[in-house]
Formats: structure tokens, sequence, C-alpha cells
């Protein structure tokens, strides 16, 4: 619940009010029941001393005391003013610092604020390291009557850059976390083109009350399946139902089994495309943990081994005709008449 404070004049007003009517109302009553007429006029003379008299000292004992809390209160800024943790200022519109505390001083490099106040003599030239953003700032203010978290690139008493956010006249120095994000940015902007230029795709998938979720697939898995990264992160059931029937169960099997535990998937399956046709995909993905050692996402790779998988096949066959034909030769070899070991070579073929 909001109250507003009642002002000096408005305490002045209803005090003389007050005062002067209980004067009025049991005064005169009071007196004419004490004293005579004749002795009626000099009573009411007193009476008005009187009142004045009072009247006077209750409005002295209000101003004072009005005093008393402006001197504390001024001294209680000033105790802030003075201790606070962020830069506090204030400026006028032509560009001067009015007044700066000992951190604002310290944030730019000054060692005291009369010094800062001493050699600043125009913040768009001085302070901003491009002087169009203090207009931004002025005009932010002028439009809306305050300024928050209004980021800039400042420069300090020896030239060097820091970044600052303003939140109407309070100043933080806010370099540390800016270099954080431009590193960040940098970090993710050269993670993505690697990852982009890899021959499989990079996936990552957010786990939300334990169950994994699309969140991200590099553009790759267009090549890889004929869906687009877009494709595959609205489709939540697209993984599961582009699995080969026969590798389903225990492909889904071990996710669960990953899902639960924690351990690495690693498995060589099959995945339609979207022509209709199949790959053959190796997947090799792990949990990504918080701090806390809580999941948080699944990161991994897809992988097409299809022509690995044919190599792989036609070697066998070859190994299978290999093993065929030196049974057959030792067969018949062994043997005196063929048509005795024929149905044992037709079988291994």
């Amino acid at each position: 619940m909001s109250t507003s404070r009642i002002s000096l004049a408005q305490k002045i007003a209803f005090t003389y009010l007050a005062i002067g009517g209980l004067w009025i109302l049991l005064s005169d009553g009071v007196a004419a029941l004490l004293f005579d007429a004749n002795s009626l006029i000099l009573v009411q003379t007193y009476k008005g001393c009187f009142f004045v008299g009072f009247s006077a000292w209750i409005l002295y004992i209000l101003i004072k005391k009005n005093e008393r809390i402006l001197r504390s209160s001024e001294q209680n800024f000033q105790e802030l003013f003075e201790s606070a943790t962020v830069g506090i200022f204030q400026s006028s519109p032509g560009g001067k610092y009015i007044k700066v505390n000992a951190t604002m001083a310290s944030i730019y490099g000054y060692q005291s604020p009369q010094e800062m106040l001493e050699i600043v003599r125009d913040i768009p030239v001085q302070i901003y390291a491009d002087s169009k953003q203090r207009g931004n700032f002025t005009e932010r203010m002028a439009r809306d009557g305050m300024v928050e978290k209004f980021e800039a690139q400042n420069l300090k008493k020896d030239g060097s850059v820091i970044w600052t956010s303003t939140n109407a006249g309070f100043v933080t120095d806010i370099t540390e976390r800016k270099n954080i994000e431009i590193v960040l940015r940098e970090t993710e902007s050269r993670y993505r083109v690697l990852i982009e230029k890899l021959p499989a795709a990079v996936f990552l998938d957010k786990i939300e009350n334990g169950i994994p979720v699309h969140y991200y697939i590099s553009p790759r898995v267009e090549a890889l399946i004929g869906y687009t990264s877009e494709e595959w992160q609205a489709d939540g059931d697209l993984w599961v139902n582009s699995l080969h029937p026969d590798d389903r169960e225990t492909v889904l099997a071990e996710d669960k089994r990953t899902n639960e535990t924690g351990a690495a998937f690693r498995m060589e399956y099959r995945l339609r495309l979207k022509n209709g046709g199949y790959i053959w995909i190796k997947e090799n993905s792990s949990v990504i943990r918080d701090e806390s050692g809580i999941p948080v996402f699944w990161q991994g790779i897809l992988l097409d081994i299809t022509e690995q998988k044919k190599t792989e096949e036609a070697l066998r066959r070859r190994d299978a005709i290999l093993r065929a034909v030196g049974f057959s030769a030792e067969r018949f070899l062994k043997s005196t008449d063929w048509t005795e070991t024929i149905g044992d070579v037709l079988a291994e073929l």
C-alpha cells in the first residue's frame, strides 16, 4: 500500500486551521463565562496576542523539525553517494559533469572526483569512444525521462577503452562481461563454421524432464537424409519414424538405456531418406552436464557409412565365395566319384 508525504506547507496550513478553529470556538465562550463585559475588551486583546504567539511557536517547531529531516536526508544521500560501489554522476545537457562520486572517478582511471571534474570538460569527446553515443544517450533521456541499460564503449583517462552500462545516472563497468560475450560470439561463430563443413551432421538435443528434444542440427543433415535442419527440429518424431523396421527395436532399447544411465550412445543403424530409400548411419553421442552434474544436452554426430557397409558386404561375399571354392576343390580332389560330393558342394555355395 502506498502512502503520500504531507509537505511542510500542508502541515502548517492544517496546524494553523486546527488551532485557529479551536481557539475561535472555545476561547470566546470561556471568556464570557469568566469575565464581565467591561473586562472582555482587554481579554480579547490578550487573547489575540496569545494566539499569535502560540501559533508562531508551533510553526517554529514544525519548521525546525523539517530542517532536521532535510539535513539528515542530505547527509544520508551524501554518504550513499560517496560510498556507493557503482559510479554515480550528474551532468549538464551541455556535456559537462556537475558531480561524480569516487567510484565513478575510479572506473575512468581518475584519482579523485575533483580530478575528473577538472579534466573532463567535454563528455562526448573525452568519455565516449564514439561521440555519437552521447547524442543517443541524451535523446533517450529527453524522450523517456530516464535511461536504462545504456551500454557503450567509453574512454579512460589513459585512453584505454572500457564498456559501461548506464542506468539513470548510475554507471557500472561491464568490460569483463562484454569481453566474455565477444569471445563467446567469436567461438560460437568458428564452431558453427567448423561443424557445417564436417562430412557428418552434428546435432544437439536439449534434455527436458529427462527426455531429449531436438534443439539443433547442422545443415549437413539435408545432404545426409534429405530433410532440412528446420524440418528435423520441427518434427520431434522424425528420427524414430525414420529408423529401419529391422533396427528400430534394438536402437530404441539402447536409446532408452543410455538416456537412463547417461552412457555414451554408439550404434550403427539404417535410416530412411526423405525420398524413401535407406542409408547406414553411424551415430556417436554423449551427454553434456552443467556445473552441478545435471544432464542438459545430448551432443553427437550422424555419419553416412553406407559405402563402408557396401564394401564390408562385398568383402563378406568374396570371402564366402573363396571359402566355397576352396571347399569344393578339396572335396573333388579327395573324392573318386564327383556325384557323391556334388550335394555337399552345392550346400556350401
